[in-house]
C-alpha cells in the first residue's frame, strides 16, 4: 500500500496526463485528417473512373475502392468525436490511454502511469518487459475483450465507444483500479 501523499501525487499525475491527452485528442479531431483522407480517396476513385487507361489503372481503382470502407469508418469515428462534449472528450481521452491498466498489476500500473507522465519517452526505455507485454498480440486481444464489456475498443489503434454510458462505466473501472494503488 502506498502513502496518502504518494497516492495524491499519483492522482495529480493522472489528471495532468488526462489534460494533455484531451488536448491532443481535440487537436487530432479538429485537423479532420481522417475525413480529408476519405474525401480525397472518393474523389480520386471518381476521377480515375472517368479515364481508366488500361489494366493497371483498373486494378488501381479496385485497390482504392477496397480501401474506401476502412477510410469511411475512420472518417465516421472522427466525425462522431467532433460532436463530443468536453466531458465526453475528456473521458474518451482518459480511457484511451489508461485502459491498459485494467490488465496490469499494481506495480505495472505505476510504471504505466510514470511512462504516460513523460511525453516522448518510450515505454521500452522505462521498462522493456512491460513494453513487450503491452505490445503483444495476446495483450491487445485481452484488452479488446475487456473493453468490449463496456462497448469500447480500438479501431485501427483509435479508441472508440458505442455509448456514453459504456464510456462512463469504463472510466469508473479505470479510476477504481488507479485508486486502489
Amino acid at each position: 500500500m502506498i502513502t496518502p501523499i504518494v497516492a495524491a501525487a499519483l492522482l495529480s499525475v493522472v489528471s495532468n496526463v488526462t489534460d494533455r491527452v484531451t488536448i491532443e485528442r481535440t487537436e487530432r479531431i479538429l485537423k479532420g485528417e481522417a475525413v480529408r483522407v476519405y474525401e480525397e480517396a472518393v474523389a480520386d476513385v471518381a476521377k480515375k473512373r472517368l479515364k481508366p487507361d488500361g489494366e493497371g489503372a483498373m486494378r488501381e481503382i479496385e485497390d482504392l475502392e477496397n480501401r474506401l470502407p476502412r477510410l469511411k469508418g475512420m472518417a465516421e469515428i472522427e466525425k462522431k468525436a467532433s460532436r463530443e462534449s468536453p466531458k465526453v472528450r475528456r473521458d474518451a481521452a482518459f480511457c484511451e490511454v489508461f485502459a491498459p491498466v485494467l490488465l496490469l498489476s499494481q506495480e505495472e500500473t505505476r510504471v504505466w502511469v510514470k511512462h504516460l507522465s513523460q511525453p516522448g519517452v518510450d515505454l521500452e526505455k522505462i521498462d522493456a518487459q512491460l513494453y513487450k507485454k503491452t505490445s503483444s498480440l495476446e495483450f491487445e486481444d485481452k484488452l479488446s475483450v475487456e473493453l468490449s464489456k463496456y462497448g469500447c475498443g480500438y479501431t485501427q489503434y483509435v479508441f472508440t465507444y458505442s455509448s456514453k454510458g459504456g464510456l462512463a462505466k469504463l472510466r469508473k473501472a479505470i479510476k477504481e483500479k488507479l485508486s486502489s494503488l
